[in-house]
Parts: structure tokens; C-alpha cells; sequence
């Protein structure tokens, strides 16, 4: 028996990767921040704010300590490389600051 490939994000589609599911847990704590049964990386993240990691709407300092405890090189975590150029680095740490604050929707 074949073993499973990992989840692929399709664009546009709100799927995630499993590197991304388990950077969601590492972020929420148990994965649901919201409390829905749903694991929140696995809702739909086609909003205006990707940088808002613990899904509360704003950019806060919440947000900021999952792209510090990743920076460098990043491959297989798309949902923190803002940029995406597979490292964490200065450049995800500017969209982050650039947006911090309330999202707007």
C-alpha cells in the first residue's frame, strides 16, 4: 500500500499543508483557537490578514513570536513565510509590522 503524499495547498482553496496544520497547533496551543472542533489552519485563510497567526483579528505580539521562533531558512512552512522565498526573515518581519493592528476585512 501506497503511503499517503502530505496535504498540498491549492490556491486559492483554502487547503493547507501539514507543515502549515502543525504550525497552526505550535501557534494555538491545541490547534482551535476558536473553538469550533475545526482545526483553525485547516478553516479557510483567503482573508485580508495572513499575518494574523492566532486568527484573533489584529496583528498583535502574538503574532510576532511564531516568526521569530522560525526565522532562517523555512522550507515547508508557507503560512509563516510571508514572503514567500522559503526563509523566515526581515522580509516577513516587515509585512507582519507593516500590518500590525486591526485587520481589516
Amino acid at each position: 500500500m501506497q503511503p499517503r503524499p502530505p496535504l498540498r495547498r491549492q490556491r486559492n482553496r483554502g487547503q493547507a499543508q501539514s507543515s502549515e496544520i502543525a504550525a497552526g497547533w505550535a501557534v494555538n496551543g491545541n490547534g482551535n483557537g476558536n473553538g469550533n472542533g475545526i482545526l483553525d489552519i485547516c478553516e479557510s485563510r483567503l482573508h485580508a490578514c495572513p499575518a494574523d497567526f492566532d486568527q484573533n483579528g489584529s496583528i498583535v505580539g502574538g503574532d510576532l513570536a511564531p516568526i521569530l521562533n522560525a526565522w532562517g531558512p523555512a522550507p515547508g512552512l508557507q503560512g509563516l513565510d510571508l514572503v514567500p522565498d522559503g526563509e523566515i526573515n526581515g522580509a516577513d518581519l516587515a509585512v507582519l509590522l507593516k500590518a500590525w493592528g486591526p485587520c481589516s476585512e
